[in-house]
């Protein structure tokens, strides 16, 4: 996994920073090309948001569980 995108924050993001989406999807067009993606955050009314770009459900799925996956061993490998 070592397709990480730095941000132009400098030094990284701590745990109590935010970045804005505007820019961090910016950023991702310019530097990204991806065959299939998936938006998931919060809305500005505090709504679950979700974007993708197929509907396929089982794909999706498989998608978040991956991220979620990769996501939770980085967690648990950074302690």
């Amino acid at each position: 996994m070592g397709n990480i995108i730095e941000f132009p924050r400098g030094d990284g993001l701590d745990e109590d920073e935010e970045l804005d989406p505007k820019e961090m999807l910016g950023v991702l067009q310019e530097e990204v090309t991806m065959t299939e993606a998936i938006v998931v955050g919060w809305t500005d009314t505090g709504n679950l948001f979700m974007a993708t770009s197929h509907g396929r459900a089982p794909d999706m799925v498989f998608l978040l569980e991956l991220a979620k996956s990769v996501l939770m061993n980085r967690c648990v490998n950074d302690e």
